[in-house]
């Protein structure tokens, strides 16, 4: 009898460690089952997070690309912040106000330093900030509202020394600056600077000096004329270069002395840096770049 007992519970013994080891074998194969989806899943997510890191990258570079300046130097941050201030909408309504009072309106209401040149006022036109000013305009730009309400008085305004100033027109038009515009794009061939500082000028864009130096070709017998081809890299086409392709690309005319006494702008070409260097005032500068955009939007139109 106890014989019957002891082999009953070595039975069971066996029973429940089968169980046991069934249960465990369960959850191990359970457990394993769901780790597999979980790595398919990690796997999955791996070329998701690598093709839009190669879809941001090149967006990035067409950014930086897009960004590149018109023109070196490169306006600094409060010369961007004038640029937006003048081409921001304004209104006028000014019954017998004094000029100087129009301008500290606009200064204040826009937030940008606009300064009146007092002495230059009475050096060159014998007036003061004390003039009388009556205007009645609206939504129009803030450049187009000060050029509206200065051109009467033969006064301007110009960009200059941190500060957008106020002052005669024949001093704005001895007031230079000297820019370096990139204009690779628009040059296939050495010809194409002619050409294009020619249009600048012919453009009626400002005034220029009226006598020429030398407007020879670096490297006039290149077999090809690419851009970037051999000789000194360097060409003037300073002051006007007369009625185009046809006549006026000839240097000569004048002495070094008789050339820099002139008034007006220049444009200098530089080869190497496939470059236009034009020496010009504020808004002749502007008009350039005006000018520029377009010919570039042309140019993209047309391809």
């Amino acid at each position: 009898m106890k014989r019957k007992t002891d082999s009953g519970s070595w039975r069971q013994t066996i029973t429940f460690t089968l169980l046991s080891c069934l249960v465990g074998a369960g959850f191990l194969i359970t457990a394993n089952a769901e780790e597999k989806p979980k790595s398919k899943e990690t796997s999955a997510k791996k070329p998701t997070v690598n093709a839009i890191s190669k879809t941001i990258a090149p967006a990035e570079q067409t950014k930086a690309k897009a960004s590149k300046p018109v023109f070196y130097p490169a306006l600094t941050a409060r010369e961007q912040i004038f640029e937006v201030a003048l081409k921001m909408n304004t209104d006028a309504d000014f019954v017998e106000s004094t000029l100087q009072d129009v301008i500290t309106y606009y200064s204040d209401r826009h937030k940008v330093p606009i300064v009146i040149q007092t002495k230059d006022l009475e050096n060159n036109l014998g007036i003061t900030p004390e003039e009388p000013i009556d205007a009645h305009f609206s939504e129009i730009s803030l450049s187009d509202a000060l050029l509206q309400i200065l051109d009467p008085l033969d006064l301007t305004f110009i960009v200059d020394r941190g500060l957008i100033q106020v002052l005669s027109k024949e001093s704005a038009a001895h007031t230079f600056k000297t820019r370096v515009y990139p204009v690779a794009d628009l040059c296939i061939i050495d010809e194409d600077y002619l050409v294009l500082g020619a249009s600048i000028q012919n453009a009626n864009l400002g005034d220029w000096k009226p006598v020429r130096l030398n407007t020879t070709l670096s490297n006039p017998k290149s077999e090809h004329g690419q851009k970037g081809s051999g000789g000194r890299g360097y060409f003037n086409v300073q002051g006007a270069l007369g009625g185009g392709l046809g006549g006026g690309f000839g240097g000569g005319g004048g002495s070094l002395a008789d050339y820099t006494n002139e008034p007006g702008g220049t444009i200098s070409v530089v080869q190497q840096s496939h470059a236009l260097v034009i020496s010009q005032t504020w808004h002749a500068h502007n008009a350039i770049v005006e000018l520029l955009t377009q010919l570039r939007q042309a140019q993209q139109d047309s391809e």
